[in-house]
């Protein structure tokens, strides 16, 4: 049992050792992505495992050839699909770990207002970000 002669003479070695550990996570910098972004940038876009050529209409091909092309790329998709949920558990991981952080609801606004002024979203991020600014001027006075 410690006394309260130990927990004195320790309180300097706890407070040095405080001040490193918020240190050390105030100089490590957390991403922040999005699901999608993290996917993205790890290679597995949403649609990424989709073959264009499937979809075309022809008549030459026999259909052995097209149910053997619907094989490979049903298992081409499977193991896309796989390789995206281990990364889904990955970003999950990460999130828990504070090694990543998803984008706050005004980062994400800032985002989509630097979009082309002809998308809807983009105004209708822009008019939000106005209001915010505004009721904050106004309770600032």
């Amino acid at each position: 049992m410690f006394s309260n002669i130990d927990a004195a003479r320790n309180a300097p070695l706890r407070a040095t050792r405080m001040k490193q550990i918020e240190s050390d996570r105030a100089s490590r910098k957390v991403e922040v992505a999005t699901e999608e972004e993290y996917l993205a940038r790890k290679g597995f876009v949403f649609m990424g495992s989709d073959d264009p050529g499937l979809h075309r209409s022809s008549n030459r091909i026999s259909d052995k050839k097209r149910k053997r092309q619907a094989a490979v790329q049903a298992k081409k998709t499977a193991e896309f699909n796989e390789q995206r949920a281990k990364l889904r558990r990955e970003y999950r991981d990460k999130l828990a770990r504070g090694e990543i952080r998803s984008p706050s609801r005004e980062e994400t606004l800032r985002r989509i207002a630097e979009g082309h002024s002809d998308n809807e979203s983009v105004r209708a991020a822009r008019r939000l970000l106005e209001k915010r600014a505004a009721r904050l001027r106004e309770q600032n006075g």
